[in-house]
């Protein structure tokens, strides 16, 4: 004879066993799942991009202002140019140390020197940007608070400290130090600039494809009026993969000088967009 106690027993296993799922229950809720997040993932990469796009555009009209001032400051004049050698596309560095000079501040370096990114260091990074040589503060771009705190600590390694953002060159506007080799060239006046293209997302270093600006769907460009637009990708894809491949950069980057000449190359594609 079966005790209401075991029949009680017997009837709660049987109803716990009925409420448990299968393994085959399991597995089709995880595939869901698995169906689920596939397809949610491309929306928040998306959302993230736009956001990251969007902090970058807030970045560079903070960039301009900065410009604005320094030109406030310094007879209207704004540095343009790249550091050293042919490298047209190193527009990018704030302090170099080399054996020659020791600690310089071309470039940027003249900003950072007036002060004007101390308190708001974050604003000359792109969000997006992932190469370790352009991102703030990282393994390989440590961040010094001001020029003393770099001098202290760069003197001797042959290091850099770089922005995330690059300047637009001009020719003859080649630093190798903190005075450029041609003044006049690498110091042009910010008023007669206009509505030209100043600045940009890293954009043109050997090596790169297209995918390596850190935007999917082009760069961001301050411009002199301090606007900034988003320059979609079919602007500019073939001034860089033709970098990528090796051919000489000197389109990429001339493409301004004391005449006012900005009628070929990429940054001449920039100020047309």
């Amino acid at each position: 004879m079966v005790s209401a106690g075991n029949k009680t027993q017997a009837s709660f296993r049987h109803k716990r066993l009925r409420e448990a799922f299968t393994l085959v229950e399991l597995l089709v809720v995880i595939g869901i799942i698995a169906v689920l997040v596939a397809m949610l993932l491309p929306a928040l990469n998306r959302a993230r991009s736009a956001a990251n796009r969007t902090v970058c555009m807030s970045n560079l009209r903070q960039v301009g202002v900065m410009v604005q001032l320094y030109a406030n400051n310094y007879q209207d004049k704004m540095p343009l140019g790249w550091w050293s050698g042919t490298q047209f596309w190193a527009g990018y560095i704030i302090a170099a140390d080399t054996s020659a000079w020791g600690v310089s501040f071309p470039l940027w370096g003249k900003l950072y020197s007036a002060g004007l990114v101390r308190d708001q260091p974050r604003v000359w990074y792109c969000p997006s940007q992932r190469d370790e040589r352009f991102v703030f503060d990282g393994p390989r771009n440590k961040w010094y608070r001001t020029p003393e705190e770099a001098t202290a600590a760069m003197l001797g390694t042959g290091t850099f400290l770089r922005t995330g953002y690059t300047l637009r060159p001009s020719p003859q506007a080649r630093w190798t130090r903190d005075v450029p080799d041609f003044p006049k060239s690498a110091f042009y006046p910010l008023s007669k600039l206009k509505g030209n293209a100043i600045v940009s997302d890293i954009i043109g270093v050997p090596g790169w494809r297209t995918s390596a600006t850190g935007h999917p769907d082009g760069v961001n460009v301050l411009y002199a009026d301090r606007s900034v637009r988003l320059v979609p990708t079919k602007v500019w894809k073939s001034y860089v993969d033709q970098t990528a491949a090796g051919v000489t950069t000197q389109n990429l980057y001339l493409t301004f000088n004391a005449a006012g000449d900005v009628s070929y190359g990429m940054w001449s594609a920039f100020g047309k967009w």
